[in-house]
């Protein structure tokens, strides 16, 4: 721009007229400009993109599977939740996610306390390519209490609380016991306060790794509970415990550590640790369903015995799950007569005596359901399933089941038999297969209508029964 002040008056009122024209005609093309983008805007809107073009019901339907993949927990706890990256596509996908409550079931806070840094701290030698996909921000924390509105929280049905690896300031669990549909709770290594949430209206109550003692003010508080898990709970029964009636508790599951080894049951406080807590405390008259995983000690089998005398309950469906010991089981049997369906799966490590693996619990129940069968007893029983990591079949034991099945024919209430080996060898076969070739052919033969299946991990083979399903292996082969 040359310098004004050596110009003449005459010059200057000519250079204001040609800045004058020049602004002029960028107005004159700024007015086009936004005319022409009004006209590209509304050419924009009348086209149909495919993400939008998707019938609503199906785009609910393509979110819910978006959202939850057909499982019951929604989004990851490293990850923003599901369904708000879903609702953040466009205006139509938010308007049917907001419009979708079954996207909403479960939704994942990550609470954090003021303690806790904001940001994470990441070493420059980290691949810089997946940092932007790793956690945005430290668990998409609550920097402080939350307040939750509890009139917006009327369709919550299901909470599960986690404690963070750091601690921080006390979860809001009054806000959510007061939500009026919540009825499943599921607690896991809370240590303080998840009591609060105990009311009589949950229905289902699962506790893992929570003070005993507290477990048990808790139950006192929930009269309707219908479904009960307990997993792994910390220390004993205060011994001035009083005991807690749960009169519609249907389905009651344990979970416990499993003693593999013979020498963990000789320390008393070892015992302890496969022992669970509050089964003495409990009486359960509806109870009809009953797992255990692990804790195959004789003294959780009595427990379970006094209990179920204790409530004079009919146990109908029993499943015990990484068992390595058969002492107490038959017990167990006897105080449950009206069973209509029983599995039982062997530990994958078996207890070792003279340092050698023995498994017996598949073949002790195999022998217990032959001999009770044999003396009529277990008449309402329709289902068995047994899983065995033993080496060799209990062939005698088999043999009788399946006989008592070809005598009793239609007669029989048992409607699936099943047995499936693991361990098997062709040795084992040609030794005592024979046998049970007898007694499955006799069972083909009758009227039983019961499935028979037996199996190992050699392959198989069937034969072509209408009520028979028999499963060997194919390389079997002649021993000397």
């Amino acid at each position: 721009m040359p310098r004004t002040e050596s110009m003449s008056g005459a010059t200057l009122r000519q250079q204001l007229v040609n800045i004058d024209t020049e602004t002029a005609a960028l107005n004159a093309r700024l007015s086009a400009l936004a005319t022409e983008r009004e006209q590209v805007v509304a050419a924009l809107k009348r086209v149909v993109y495919p993400i939008i073009d998707i019938p609503l019901e199906l785009t609910a339907e393509i979110l819910r599977h978006f959202v939850n993949d057909g499982q019951h927990d929604v989004g990851s706890r490293w990850r923003t939740h599901a369904a708000l990256v879903a609702a953040s596509v466009c205006g139509v996908w938010r308007s049917v996610a907001l419009a979708t409550p079954a996207l909403w079931s479960t939704l994942n806070l990550q609470h954090r306390g003021r303690r806790s840094p904001s940001h994470r701290h990441c070493s420059p030698h980290v691949d810089g390519t997946r940092m932007p996909h790793r956690r945005l921000c430290d668990e998409a924390p609550l920097r402080g209490e939350a307040t939750l509105d509890v009139e917006r929280l009327i369709h919550l049905q299901t909470l599960s609380l986690k404690p963070a690896r750091r601690s921080g300031t006390a979860l809001p669990l009054v806000t959510f016991a007061s939500a009026p549909a919540l009825r499943a709770i599921r607690i896991d290594g809370i240590t303080s306060r998840w009591s609060e949430l105990a009311s009589s209206r949950l229905t289902s109550l699962s506790l893992r790794q929570v003070d005993t003692a507290e477990c048990l003010a808790a139950l006192g508080q929930t009269s309707a509970l219908e479904t009960l898990e307990l997993i792994h709970l910390k220390k004993h029964v205060p011994p001035t415990a009083q005991g807690v009636i749960l009169s519609h508790l249907r389905t009651l599951t344990l979970e416990l550590s499993a003693p593999y080894r013979e020498e963990t049951l000789q320390d008393e406080d070892d015992v302890q640790g496969y022992i669970m807590p509050l089964l003495e405390q409990l009486t359960l008259p509806s109870l009809t369903t009953l797992n255990m995983q692990g804790g195959a000690v004789p003294e959780n089998f009595t427990r379970l015995c006094k209990l179920i005398q204790r409530s004079q309950c009919t146990v109908t469906h029993l499943s015990l799950t990484e068992i390595d010991y058969d002492d107490g089981l038959d017990e167990l049997l006897n105080a449950t007569p009206e069973l209509r369906s029983i599995r039982l799966s062997e530990a994958g490590v078996l207890r070792l005596i003279d340092d050698q693996p023995l498994s017996i619990a598949a073949s002790s129940l195999v022998a217990m359901i032959a001999g009770e069968l044999e003396d009529s007893g277990f008449r309402a029983l329709q289902h068995v399933g047994i899983e065995s990591d033993d080496a060799e079949y209990p062939a005698d034991h088999l043999q009788s089941v399946l006989r008592v099945l070809a005598a009793a024919g239609g007669a029989s209430s048992l409607r699936n038999f099943e047995y499936s080996n693991t361990k098997a060898s062709a040795y084992v076969y040609n030794k005592v297969m024979d046998r049970v070739d007898a007694a499955l052919a006799a069972v083909a033969a009758s009227d039983s209508r019961c499935i028979v299946n037996i199996q190992n991990s050699r392959g198989s083979k069937s034969t072509q029964k209408r009520y028979l399903l028999y499963c060997l292996g194919d390389d079997v082969q002649e021993s000397a």
